[in-house]
């Protein structure tokens, strides 16, 4: 990903669940994306350049990557500068193509977001603000927050809820019968 973040991972994505499709293993209609952290962003930059996956869910991604170089502890600093190619000429420019809030308008699929209030790596303000952004424009979507939780859930009670809750709403989205799981 070295001076690719935000491209060649939702492209990644895009390939696989073609090549799903094309094998005849999964449905082209009915393809869903979840990832957390960093694949919570890529599920997010995924949804954002393209229509191909029915729905999403980002547990605390990235939504803002300035916010998140801008608040990163300094031992990583220049990491997320190498992970974007970024330098003093092309930096803002980047951030903004690669920052799934700015490219809100682009997406369509419903998106159900999981954020732990306590999260000082991707803080809750990242997801609420997407969540705003596609509410604004009546995507449809859901926001769970856990008040205990930080970065990655640790609680057996949280984690089995945010699986049962996104198991719900991808049934919900794609209009599935509820089975008795």
């Amino acid at each position: 990903l070295d001076g690719q973040w935000g491209v060649l991972d939702p492209a990644d994505m895009r390939a696989a669940a073609r090549h799903l499709v094309s094998e005849g293993l999964a449905d082209p209609q009915r393809l869903l994306i979840s990832g957390s952290s960093a694949g919570g962003y890529t599920v997010l930059m995924a949804l954002a350049t393209s229509d191909l996956f029915a729905a999403g869910a980002s547990h605390y991604g990235v939504s803002d990557v300035g916010r998140l170089r801008d608040s990163t502890h300094k031992f990583e600093a220049g990491y997320i500068d190498s992970l974007f190619g970024l330098d003093e000429e092309n930096s803002e420019t980047i951030l903004r193509q690669r920052s799934p809030l700015f490219l809100a308008d682009q997406i369509t699929s419903p998106v159900i977001f999981f954020q732990g209030l306590r999260d000082k790596v991707v803080p809750p303000e990242q997801a609420l603000m997407m969540v705003n952004a596609l509410k604004t424009r009546k995507v449809p979507v859901v926001y769970k927050t856990f008040a205990e939780e930080g970065h990655g859930f640790r609680s057996s009670d949280n984690i089995k809820t945010a699986l049962e809750m996104e198991y719900d709403f991808y049934v919900e989205q794609l209009g599935l019968p509820r089975s008795g799981v």
